[in-house]
């Protein structure tokens, strides 16, 4: 019961520093949009409202008059938490496991790293007027199997199964338009989207008009599972975009995983130019974590900058894009297909 009134006093105290600092006419430049699970149009990459704070801003004036105040509220939240730390039952994974994986995740991706980053195109020559083939890029993504991305529109899918794809709600194509992937020798294989199911978290699933051949990929997920924040916290991931008619592989880190959400940072152990900010017209390309020499399927963008969108190993998104696979199959009378997982170690 003590830790209960502890820690509902921190929290007061946090909420009382927070409202009193950062007026409420300024949140409008906060430079992570909220996120709703209705993802209203104003909350994705397109919809340019993500903003960084700009500098010298004073939040409404009151920041040199409340300086004193905040100092005294975050000492004494830090004096409540310290003076209890016994008390705190907040569970935590065990310490062998907590970073082992980002661990082994870092010194894999690295492998597929030059000394001297070149080039990050995925593409040597895509799709031309005289051929539907493409020249998949001889750099140091050639490894990388990228084969079950639809490529063809920005509005770009990424195969689950044989039969099924996922795709940014907010940025989608619609039903009967057509698909086009190719395999590693380059040649196309083309498909029509059968049916939709739009999800939580800017997640929409797709059902394909016949399943795709052997050639082509289709991804693996991460079991699901609640302790990926800590897990992964740090992993280098694969972070794929499409803007300016570009496609391009970048290398970013899990900052998070929260709320049904992924959020990426910059790598600040790399050279600078592997990471780049996402824009308008990345939305929906996939990222992907390089464990045991496969590329493993996490996440499709919404906003913009470092990066964040659905993590799609969440008990909750796992179970829905399940669902909506079975359901989608069913509709179609077509085989029944579900996610596949990798081991998480």
């Amino acid at each position: 019961m003590a830790s209960i009134k502890v820690r509902f006093c921190y929290n007061l105290l946090e909420i009382m520093a927070r409202l009193y600092i950062l007026h409420p006419v300024d949140r409008r430049f906060d430079p992570v949009p909220v996120h709703h699970s209705t993802f209203p149009a104003t909350n994705d990459m397109h919809s340019n409202k993500i903003a960084a704070i700009p500098a010298g801003i004073h939040y409404g004036g009151k920041r040199s008059a409340s300086r004193d105040l905040l100092i005294f509220l975050s000492v004494a939240a830090a004096m409540v938490t310290a003076g209890n730390a016994d008390e705190n039952t907040v569970p935590r994974p065990p310490a062998s496991k907590e970073g082992a994986l980002a661990e082994k995740i870092n010194a894999q991706t690295r492998k597929l790293l030059p000394a001297k980053p070149d080039r990050n195109e995925i593409f040597d020559a895509y799709v031309s007027k005289t051929s539907p083939d493409v020249a998949w890029s001889r750099a140091w993504m050639k490894a990388i199997d990228f084969s079950g991305v639809a490529w063809d529109n920005p509005r770009t899918l990424t195969l689950i199964s044989p039969r099924h794809a996922l795709m940014a709600r907010h940025y989608q194509r619609k039903v009967g338009s057509k698909v086009t992937f190719h395999d590693k020798r380059g040649r196309p294989v083309t498909r029509k989207i059968s049916g939709i199911e739009n999800l939580i978290h800017d997640i929409a699933v797709v059902i394909l008009d016949e399943d795709v051949p052997a050639t082509i990929k289709s991804y693996c997920l991460l079991p699901p599972g609640e302790s990926y924040s800590e897990l992964l916290r740090g992993s280098h991931t694969l972070i794929t975009a499409w803007a300016k008619g570009e496609r391009k592989v970048r290398i970013h880190a899990i900052s998070s995983v929260h709320a049904g959400l992924v959020s990426f940072v910059d790598v600040a152990t790399l050279p600078a130019k592997f990471f780049d900010p996402l824009i308008a017209g990345d939305s929906g390309n996939p990222s992907f974590l390089w464990l045991n020499n496969e590329p493993v399927l996490i996440e499709t963008h919404t906003y913009g900058g470092s990066g964040r969108g659905p993590f799609f190993s969440t008990p909750e998104n796992f179970a829905k894009i399940n669902a909506a696979m079975l359901k989608l199959s069913k509709a179609d009378k077509a085989p029944v297909h579900q996610l596949r997982t990798v081991p998480a170690g």
